[in-house]
């Protein structure tokens, strides 16, 4: 599993690679004990981020919730986008919900064990979802000021791209607000 960015890049991980990002660890070059802040960028599954993306670089994704004839899924968990257009197109009903509170109450907790670390959480529109509302449910229930959240007002490969620049970003040492 990658690491959470690190707002300064370890001795040790400069001497092993001679450059900046491939373990997690980004930022500035620095010397002495090893960094205290770490970054987590968190998104929801409509961002439809490229196979293997979230995984590379240490992102956690909230599945929102898919019913299909009264089977609840979780996105991209417990069905695969192709097995649902198959269902789809052979007239399954469908319906999406957002995620719960809940579903992001343990993630956020188990991401800010750490009490230097923060999270960076980007959703789909609020206008769009109340997933947004579950992602400030949850940060209220936690009651962390390490928690950020961003409303992106878009889905999709926009919501998708808006990650993978937060992940830039983090990764060239940027803290939560220059992000």
């Amino acid at each position: 599993d990658p690491r959470p960015w690190r707002s300064l890049l370890s001795t040790k991980q400069s001497e092993q690679n001679g450059q900046l990002g491939r373990s997690g660890e980004f930022g500035q070059e620095w010397v002495g004990k090893e960094p205290s802040v770490s970054i987590h960028i968190v998104t929801d599954s409509t961002s439809y981020l490229p196979g293997g993306y979230a995984d590379q670089h240490g992102i956690d994704v909230v599945p929102l919730r898919v019913t299909i004839d009264g089977v609840l899924y979780r996105e991209f968990v417990d069905i695969a986008s192709d097995q649902f257009y198959v269902r789809q197109q052979s007239g399954a009903k469908a319906v999406t919900s957002q995620p719960g509170p809940e579903d992001f109450v343990e993630l956020y907790k188990r991401l800010l064990q750490n009490p230097e670390d923060e999270v960076l959480s980007i959703h789909i529109s609020s206008l769009m979802s109340g997933t947004l509302n579950s992602a400030h449910a949850a940060a209220a229930m936690i009651e962390s000021q390490q928690v950020v959240l961003y409303d992106s007002r878009t889905s999709g490969l926009g919501l998708g791209f808006m990650v993978m620049e937060a992940v830039h970003l983090a990764e060239a040492g940027a803290a939560v607000p220059e992000i």
